[in-house]
């Protein structure tokens, strides 16, 4: 890590939902952890990225998809030496696999952007501006099995298989496959313990040392 920023870090969180019903409690913490991760970011000395001069908040499954892809392409990677993408969100697991599907704000239970998908915008062959540089994912979501799962997967099964190579590539989720994952008005166990982690440890321990 030799330049400064260090590198360029893509933060969504999608709190407010258009259903509000179907997705129950994402609200709750939610701000919370966005504050704190983001404002870890900061002391890191990573560039916050935005979308055309807007926060990368609330944002529906098509918006996600096109943030992403924008933000795997942007020329600034060339000069940095790590990117970060943070996804705090709903999500679910794929029926009868272990993809993580992330919800966006008008996403149906079981729908949402593929976990698999997102890495393979960062493992493209003709991204040499992120060749042999670290790529971090942290996902603050659920990743249990739900109802409409098996629908999803349906609809989804004639796509083609993600290529996914994992060089460079260190993933951080905040629960197993299959399992939810909690928050409270004081934010997320993964959020805010990755902060409190980094900011204590960061000057004498590796990022894997802190996570596990």
């Amino acid at each position: 890590i030799n330049s400064s920023p260090i590198g360029l870090a893509l933060v969504i969180s999608n709190v407010n939902f258009e259903n509000p019903k179907r997705y129950r409690g994402g609200e709750l913490g939610g701000d919370e952890d966005y504050r704190n991760f983001t404002q870890l970011l900061s002391e890191l000395d990573f560039e916050l990225y935005d979308y055309n001069g807007k926060p990368t908040q609330d944002l529906t499954q098509r918006e996600m998809e096109e943030v992403i892809r924008e933000f795997a392409k942007d020329k600034k990677h060339e000069n940095y030496s790590c990117c970060l993408v943070c996804v705090m969100t709903h999500g679910c697991r794929e029926y009868n696999g272990y993809a993580t599907r992330l919800a966006g704000t008008d996403s149906e239970p079981g729908d949402g952007v593929s976990l698999n998908w997102i890495i393979e915008q960062f493992s493209e062959s003709d991204l040499y501006r992120l060749s042999c540089k670290p790529k971090l994912f942290f996902i603050q979501a659920c990743r249990s099995d739900t109802s409409a799962s098996k629908r999803t997967v349906e609809r989804t099964s004639h796509r083609k298989k993600p290529r996914l190579d994992q060089n460079d590539i260190y993933i951080v989720f905040s629960t197993i496959p299959g399992k939810f994952s909690y928050r409270d008005i004081r934010g997320s166990y993964l959020i805010r313990t990755t902060c409190e982690v980094i900011r204590e440890k960061r000057d004498h321990e590796d990022l894997h040392s802190m996570m596990t």
